[in-house]
């Protein structure tokens, strides 16, 4: 199971339930292999917050890192600790 797919996953979905929509344009900046250090990281755009968890799903399967039901177990697990900590920890927030 990937971490990493797992991690992404939950933190998208907390983005989610903070602002209420999975649809929010925003990007991400990627701080690996540095080409150039004065240069500007690049910049991955995204329209959902799940759009970004499942580019990282991708990823790792593209890279033969994992195979898809690894990642897409570990995307569920995500969701699920997510759920569970909204519901349990910040329900009177609702």
């Amino acid at each position: 199971m990937s971490g990493a797919t797992a991690y992404a996953s939950a933190s998208m979905h907390a983005f989610a339930s903070f602002f209420g929509t999975d649809e929010m344009t925003f990007y991400a900046t990627s701080s690996r292999f540095p080409i150039d250090p004065t240069q500007p990281r690049e910049r991955r755009y995204f329209n959902r917050f799940s759009d970004l968890t499942n580019e990282i799903l991708g990823a790792r399967i593209w890279a033969g890192i994992h195979f898809r039901n690894a990642d897409v177990q570990a995307e569920n697990l995500g969701r699920e600790v997510e759920n569970y900590i909204n519901t349990q920890y910040f329900a009177f927030v609702h």
